[in-house]
C-alpha cells in the first residue's frame, strides 16, 4: 500500500503537473539565482539561472514518468512477442534467445549510454535506447513461463484437437503467463525512471532546457556546496519513486506467485 500510494501520488503530480506548478519552470530570473527553499514565493528554492525548483521539479516527473511508463510498454509488447515465439516455437528458440543473450552481454547502463548517444538526445530516443536493454530481460522470463505453461494439460488437449498453433498461443498460453511479466513490469518501470535520470545527467538524455529529473541533478552539481537543494530535491524525488515502484512490484509478486502466498500462510 506504500508503494502503491506513492506511485499513485507521483501519477497524479506528472498528470496535472500543468495545473500544479506555481511559475514557467522556463522562466529565468537572475535576480533570485540561489534562493533557499521556502523563501517567499519559491517553495523549494531556484536554481543557478533563477529558475523556480518546485516547477521544475513537477514539470520533470512528467518527463520523467512518461518515459518510464513508455520504456514499461515497449519492453513489454517486444519482449512477449519475442518471448512467446522463442518458448513456443522451439525451432526459433536457439537463434532468437542467442540474439537476446548478445544483447544481455554488454553492461545495460553503457548499451542505453552507446544508443542514446548514437541516436542524439530526445525523449522518443531514450525510450529506444532503454527498451533496447530490458527487452531481453522480459522476452526470457515470458519464455520461461510459456515453456512451462505449454506442457499443461488443458495445452495439450487444445493440440490434440487441432487447435491452430497461434490459436493456442494467444488463448491459452500467453493468458496463463502474465503473472510473472507484470511483475518485470513493475520492476523494469522503476529501472527505466533511474537510467533515465542516468542518461539526463550525463547529457544523452531529455535535451535542456526541457526538465527531466536527472537534468536538474546536472544543472546542480556544480552548485552542490552553495546550494545543495538544487541537486538534493529532485535525488529524493528519484529514490522515492524508484522505492515505492520496488515495493509495489515486490507485492504483486507475493499476490501472484502461490508458491510465495502458500509459504506466507504457512
Amino acid at each position: 500500500m506504500l508503494g502503491f500510494t506513492i506511485v499513485a501520488f507521483m501519477t497524479l503530480v506528472a498528470i496535472l503537473a500543468g495545473w500544479l506548478i506555481t511559475q514557467d519552470p522556463l522562466r529565468i530570473q537572475m535576480r533570485y539565482r540561489f534562493q533557499p527553499p521556502f523563501s517567499g514565493q519559491f517553495w523549494l528554492g531556484t536554481d543557478h539561472l533563477g529558475r523556480d525548483l518546485y516547477s521544475r521539479l513537477v514539470m520533470g516527473a512528467r518527463v520523467s514518468l512518461r518515459i518510464g511508463f513508455w520504456v514499461m510498454i515497449v519492453s513489454g509488447v517486444l519482449g512477449t512477442i519475442i518471448g512467446a515465439c522463442a518458448g513456443y516455437f522451439r525451432a526459433f528458440d536457439g537463434i532468437i534467445m542467442r540474439c537476446m543473450d548478445a544483447l544481455m552481454a554488454f553492461p545495460s547502463i553503457m548499451l542505453a549510454i552507446a544508443i542514446a548517444a548514437a541516436l542524439g538526445p530526445s525523449d522518443l530516443n531514450v525510450v529506444l535506447a532503454l527498451s533496447a536493454i530490458y527487452v531481453p530481460t522480459t522476452a526470457r522470463i515470458v519464455r520461461a513461463s510459456v515453456l512451462v505453461v505449454r506442457e499443461m494439460s488443458y495445452v495439450e488437449a487444445a493440440v490434440s484437437a487441432g487447435v491452430k498453433p497461434f490459436i493456442v498461443l494467444l488463448r491459452h498460453v500467453l493468458p496463463n503467463s502474465f503473472a510473472p511479466l507484470i511483475v518485470q513490469l513493475s520492476f523494469i518501470f522503476a529501472y527505466a525512471v533511474l537510467a533515465e535520470a542516468v542518461l539526463s545527467f550525463l547529457g544523452v538524455g531529455t535535451p535542456p532546457p526541457t526538465p527531466s529529473w536527472g537534468n536538474i541533478i546536472a544543472d546542480g552539481r556544480s552548485y552542490i556546496r552553495e546550494a545543495p537543494w538544487i541537486t538534493l530535491i529532485p535525488g529524493i524525488a528519484v529514490t522515492l519513486t524508484v522505492l515505492a515502484l520496488n515495493l509495489l512490484g515486490d507485492a504483486l509478486r507475493d499476490v501472484l506467485d502461490p508458491r510465495l502466498k502458500d509459504r506466507a500462510d504457512a
